[in-house]
């Protein structure tokens, strides 16, 4: 039984920078506007002489973590006003808002709904239709969510 086995992709030239840009004909945002993949050299052409490379058999690729994927932005708010409305009874109104700016944050391509880290894949760097949710959002929520959260709550104290 012949086992296969996966390795890094090899950096060929300066290393590319990761980043989020739109590609004409591409739906979302790519993390790499890479070429085809020339089966001649097994290469993907980024661009200003940087080359992605399928390993030959027995080599190694460029090693793990090379690039930092797409960026995550967050920012939660909550106010609070707590009233006074006997000596004994007190109530507490608080708003809380996760993602408060609605700031998109996109997947990183193995985890896009489109998009691979594949470098064989012909959506390869891409990383649309998924934004992941903020860990504050997914304590109110169970699945999380992507978007803005606003909660509301009363508390009675007496």
């Amino acid at each position: 039984m012949h086992q296969g086995k996966q390795s890094t992709a090899l950096i060929v030239g300066p290393t590319p920078r990761a980043e989020l840009q739109h590609v004409p004909g591409v739906v979302g945002p790519v993390v790499f506007n890479a070429g085809p993949l020339d089966t001649a050299t097994n290469c993907r052409d980024l661009g200003h002489g940087s080359f992605l490379c399928i390993p030959g058999p027995g080599e190694h690729g460029s090693g793990h973590n090379a690039f930092q994927g797409p960026g995550f932005w967050n920012l939660d708010l909550g106010l609070m006003k707590r009233i006074d409305l006997t000596e004994r009874v007190k109530l507490q109104f608080r708003a809380e808002f996760f993602n408060a700016l609605n700031h998109t944050n996109f997947e990183n391509p193995r985890n896009a709904s489109v998009g691979s880290p594949t470098l064989t894949a012909p959506v390869f760097g891409q990383t649309c239709c998924v934004a992941a949710s903020t860990p504050s959002s997914a304590t109110i929520i169970a699945v999380g969510e992507p978007q803005r959260v606003i909660q509301f709550a009363l508390k009675l104290s007496f």
